[in-house]
């Protein structure tokens, strides 16, 4: 009887630590990001990196529409926080000339880019 009531302390103390972990916010990547002829890229906050985004045809549009919308002149960088992962995959086009791919899976968030934010 001892071991059953034991074994569902350690099953109901399981079950608070995953709620509580679930309950935590993952903030996503912090990342400007700029789109326009022959430019699709984001630069993580405090790094130097710059990747070139892939994505799901409807998260490209999103993100494009967002750009639309929130920039002021041509080739200004927005505020995003996104899911996603730094692809393997082998850079070609114009994508050579930044620091490899980065696949968006969600975005979180967009917005303006704050003067001083994101350098």
């Amino acid at each position: 009887m001892l071991r059953i009531g034991l074994a569902l302390t350690l099953i109901s103390l399981a079950g608070c630590a995953h709620s509580s972990n679930a309950n935590n916010q993952d903030l996503g990547i912090r990342a400007s990001y700029v789109w326009g002829p022959e430019v699709n890229t984001m630069k993580p906050c405090g790094s130097d990196s710059t990747f070139w985004v892939l994505a799901k045809p409807a998260v490209i549009g999103q993100l494009r529409a967002a750009h639309d919308s929130l920039q002021t002149q041509p080739y200004d960088r927005i505020f995003i926080r996104v899911h996603g992962q730094r692809s393997t995959r082998a850079t070609d086009g114009f994508a050579q000339e930044t620091n490899g791919y980065f696949e968006v899976t969600e975005i979180l968030e967009a917005r303006r880019l704050l003067q001083g934010e994101c350098g």
